[in-house]
C-alpha cells in the first residue's frame, strides 16, 4: 500500500485473545513495516469503559499507549529492570488532561542550570531527543519556583528516563562544587582538648627550630575554636537543600542513632598522635590528629559508617572523598590541626577559586603553592606521640562552612542544624 502519514496517527487495530496490536504499514523503501506494539488488556477496557463504547478503533494513541495516574514511585524500565525513583517535598509527577502529557515537576538548584543546559543548549537538546521528551528550565531572572524545572512527556516511561539522566547529570555536577556545608563532630566543646591544642600550637611556634625555617607560622594552625571530626561533606546550594539536609539529619537520629546510642552511650574518643595526609613530611598540607574510640566495641565505626551512608542517599554529597580510607572506615577520621590552605585562604593574591588564568600568573602561583607546604618532619618527630586528651560524643552538627557561632563565645561553626545527646 502506498505510505500515507495518517496511518501513523491512527493505525488499523487488531485484537488477538487478550492483547491488542496496532498495525503501521510502510513503503518497501520506508524503514518501518509491519510494526506491532503490544497493549495490556487492561489499559484498553479501562479505556473502554470511560468512553461508553467499545470500538477501540475510536481510541487515540495517547488513549491506548498511556498509563494511569502514578500512583507508585517504581517503575520497570525498557531493559526490565525495576528502578526506584525518590520524589521530594514540592515535586510531583502528575498526568494533565489537558495536554495529554505527564509533567514531572523537580527540584534542581539554579546553580546546575548552565550545566543542564549545555553549550549552545546541546546537553538539553540531547536529552530531550533521546528521551523524547521537553525540558522546561526557568530563567533565572524568574523569582517564582526558579528552582524547578518540569519534564513533559507523551509517555510516563519516556519522562522517568529523562528523569534518570538529569538526576545522574545533577550528581557529577555536584561533585564539581566546592562544599558548603558539612556534617561535624565538635571538639573544641571539651575545654581539655582546646587547652592541649593551644599548648602544642604554642610550643611550636616558640621554637625557631620548628616554625620560622620550616615555613610555619600562625596562619596556618586550625582555630582552636573550631577543631572537629568531619563526617560528610555537602554542597547545598539553596534554602531547598539547606532543609533537605536538615531534615535528613533529623531522620537520621529518630530512625538510628537515638536507639542506637540509648544501649550504648555513653561513647568516649581519645584524640592522640599526629600524622600527615601525604608520605613527605617536608612537603606537607595538612597536619592531623588521629581519633580512636576507646574500648573495642567498635561503636563509633558503626554510627560513621552508618551516617555516610544515610547522607549517600539525599544527593546532596560533593566532591570526592579527598582522602583515601580503609575498608572498615568509609570517612578518614582526622582533626586537622595545620593546613596550608588557611593561610592561601587569608592571601588575597592567591585566591584559587577566582584567580586570574593568564598563564604567568598560574605559574607564579603554583610556585608560591610550591614554597607555602610546610615541613612538618621535627614536628612529628618531638610531638608524634602527643596526648590532647579526651572527649565524649554527645553533639552532631550540620555545619556552616565559613560561618561562625558567636552566642555563647563558642565561635564554632554556624549549625543549621544538629542533634544533641
Amino acid at each position: 500500500m502506498d505510505y500515507n502519514a495518517s496511518f501513523a496517527m491512527s493505525p488499523k487495530l487488531i485484537q488477538v485473545g487478550n492483547s491488542c496490536y496496532r498495525r503501521l504499514d510502510c513503503n518497501p523503501d520506508g524503514i518501518i513495516d509491519n510494526l506491532t506494539i503490544n497493549t495490556r488488556k487492561l489499559a484498553l477496557q479501562q479505556n473502554v469503559t470511560q468512553s461508553g463504547h467499545g470500538n477501540p478503533n475510536n481510541y487515540s494513541i495517547d488513549q491506548i499507549e498511556s498509563e494511569d495516574y502514578i500512583t507508585s514511585n517504581s517503575m520497570v524500565d525498557d531493559d526490565g529492570e525495576n528502578y526506584q525513583f525518590q520524589l521530594d517535598d514540592g515535586e510531583e509527577l502528575r498526568f494533565d488532561e489537558n495536554s495529554k502529557r505527564f509533567i514531572l515537576t523537580i527540584h534542581l538548584c539554579n546553580t546546575f542550570f548552565g550545566y543542564l543546559i549545555g553549550k549552545k543548549g546541546q546537553t538539553k537538546m540531547n536529552i530531550e531527543t533521546e528521551t523524547r521528551t521537553t525540558l522546561k528550565i526557568p530563567k533565572l531572572s524568574q523569582n517564582d519556583n526558579r528552582n524547578y524545572i518540569q519534564v513533559q512527556g507523551m509517555n510516563k516511561s519516556n519522562v522517568i528516563k529523562a528523569f534518570k539522566r538529569i538526576r545522574d547529570l545533577e550528581h557529577s555536577f555536584r561533585l564539581k562544587q566546592s562544599l558548603t556545608h558539612f556534617i561535624s563532630i565538635p571538639l573544641s566543646f571539651e575545654p581539655n582538648i582546646k587547652k592541649s591544642f593551644i599548648n602544642f600550637k604554642t610550643a611550636i611556634l616558640s621554637d625557631p627550630k620548628l616554625s620560622i625555617t620550616k615555613s610555619i607560622d600562625e596562619s596556618v594552625f586550625q582555630s582552636e575554636h573550631r577543631l572537629h571530626l568531619t563526617l560528610r561533606i555537602l554542597y547545598l546550594g539553596d534554602l531547598y537543600e539547606q532543609k533537605k539536609a536538615m531534615k535528613y539529619l533529623e531522620n537520621f537520629y529518630q530512625s538510628y542513632l537515638k536507639s542506637f546510642l540509648a544501649e550504648y552511650q555513653p561513647i568516649m574518643l581519645h584524640m592522640k598522635g599526629i600524622d600527615i595526609m601525604n608520605d613527605d613530611p617536608s612537603a606537607a598540607n595538612v597536619l592531623y590528629a588521629k581519633v580512636f574510640e576507646i574500648g573495642q566495641q567498635d561503636l563509633f565505626r558503626q554510627i560513621v559508617n552508618k551516617l555516610y551512608d544515610w547522607f549517600s542517599q539525599s544527593g546532596l554529597e560533593c566532591e570526592s572523598d579527598r582522602y583515601e580510607c580503609n575498608n572498615e572506615w568509609k570517612v578518614k577520621i582526622h582533626c586537622t590541626l595545620m593546613n596550608t590552605r588557611y593561610r592561601n585562604k587569608n592571601n588575597d593574591d592567591d585566591d584559587d577559586d577566582y584567580g586570574s588564568n593568564d598563564k604567568t600568573t598560574i605559574g607564579n602561583r603554583n610556585e608560591r603553592k610550591l614554597q607555602s607546604k610546610m615541613n612538618v618532619g621535627a614536628i612529628l618527630e618531638q610531638f608524634g606521640d602527643y596526648d590532647f586528651g579526651l572527649v565524649q560524643m554527645n553533639e552532631i552538627h550540620l555545619s556552616t562552612l565559613d560561618f561562625y557561632d558567636e552566642q555563647n563565645h563558642q565561635h564554632y561553626y554556624y549549625p543549621l542544624n544538629k542533634i544533641c545527646f
